[in-house]
């Protein structure tokens, strides 16, 4: 069963990802494309996991969705589909690698839970140095393929991906959840005798946690699902539209108004005559003021 689940932080403060998430209409958006990652072969089913206390805010029909609380992930709403294990991939990054190397690992990982974060310096064609406590150079390695290696790194933050063998899941069972927080993870593991083994695999990708994340983020989004113009919209016959472009009720586009895509504009936004827009995401009732310029930015 493959998760991409969003964890949690200590504040809600300045979350983008939950801003963007909870747009009417334009979130669904991007939980489908938090969705569109490569399944793990074994995977039977792809949901989304989020914190309890945002599904009173979301869109719930784009995708599945379920909630996790303070005291980790339920194993009971896992509905039995983790006989081949669970693979929790950390849906605050989206990562391009190699999914064979992945899958690879996790095959081999049947007693032993696993903890994986990507490395851009492990990706094909670097050349990463290895230096001395002087930075004197000591050794070089070429890479011709994406690189996956063993790492000590005592890195308490949630990983890019954490697979539980199906053994493991059901060791937690007894308990009610699988705590999210890898400090109390790796405690209750080692009180069952169980290791975590930690790994770098050579991945490149996108931080949600930042504007230029979502914007890339928005870059990704499937074409089709985004261009959309809701009937309601205004739009001036001199404005010019062009890339996909996902249009929300009651939106205002004056005369002259340019709108780049790919863009989208929720319900309730204006923009002024002579302004532009490129790569953004306007939430509900935002206004462009005329001629002004709006590129590469998140507004909700």
């Amino acid at each position: 069963m493959l998760i991409a689940l969003i964890p949690p932080r200590p504040t809600d403060a300045g979350d983008c990802l939950r801003d963007v998430l909870f747009l009417s209409g334009a979130g669904g958006l991007f939980q489908q494309t938090l969705l569109n990652v490569e399944r793990h072969k074994k995977a039977e089913r792809v949901a989304l996991y989020v914190p309890a206390d945002w599904l009173g805010e979301l869109d719930r029909s784009a995708v599945p969705i379920q909630g996790f609380g303070a005291d980790g992930l339920s194993v009971d709403s896992l509905n039995g589909s983790a006989k081949d294990g669970v693979l929790i991939g950390n849906a605050r990054r989206l990562y391009r690698y190699d999914p064979h190397k992945l899958h690879t690992l996790l095959d081999a990982s049947r007693t032993a839970a696993a903890a994986v974060r990507m490395a851009p310096e492990l990706v094909a064609s670097n050349e990463p140095f290895r230096l001395t406590s002087r930075h004197h150079i000591v050794g070089v390695r070429r890479l011709f393929e994406d690189m996956i290696e063993p790492t000590f790194e005592d890195d308490s933050s949630f990983p890019d991906f954490l697979y539980l063998p199906y053994q493991i899941v059901v060791k937690f069972k007894k308990q009610g959840a699988i705590p999210l927080d890898l400090e109390v993870l790796e405690q209750r593991l080692a009180d069952m005798r169980i290791p975590l083994r930690r790994f770098r695999l050579g991945g490149q990708g996108l931080d949600l946690n930042t504007v230029e994340g979502l914007l890339g983020l928005l870059e990704r989004m499937d074409a089709r699902r985004l261009n959309q113009t809701d009937a309601s919209a205004a739009i001036a016959s001199t404005a010019r539209l062009g890339g996909p472009l996902w249009i929300g009720p009651e939106v205002q586009i004056e005369d002259h108004a340019v709108v780049l895509g790919p863009a989208i504009l929720c319900k309730n936004v204006k923009i002024g005559k002579g302004a532009v827009v490129q790569n953004a995401i306007l939430g509900p009732n935002t206004e462009v003021k005329a001629d002004d310029v709006m590129q590469n930015t998140l507004c909700t």
